[in-house]
């Protein structure tokens, strides 16, 4: 829960910058032109390097909120699997329960 208030930021921020440079911005250069850094236009070429490390980042927060998020759906289905066992080892559920549940559970 806590890796929410992380996650989502950064997965909001590095969209809202992909979004920016993509459609708003005046470079439209892709990754590896760059608009040969200044040939054809005003920027200095140390914004190019700026806004190049600034989309790196934001693919970086986009992989990793991604991935955060992937490796979280899937650790909550194994913690109640082993919940769920647990339970069926005390004998608090007869195997029946067990049965149903973990049927619910795969679903």
């Amino acid at each position: 829960m806590k890796k929410n208030y992380v996650v989502y930021p950064m997965l909001i921020a590095s969209i809202g910058y992909l979004f920016y440079y993509y459609l708003l911005s005046g470079y439209n250069s892709g990754f590896m032109m760059m608009h040969h850094m200044g040939y054809y236009d005003n920027f200095s070429s140390t914004s190019y390097f700026i806004n190049i490390g600034l989309l790196i980042l934001a693919y970086i927060g986009l992989i990793a909120a991604i991935l955060i998020l992937v490796s979280k759906q899937t650790s909550q289905s194994n913690n109640a699997l082993e919940i769920l066992n647990e339970r069926l080892t005390k004998g608090e559920i007869s195997l029946e329960e067990y049965r149903e549940i973990k049927r619910t559970i795969n679903q």
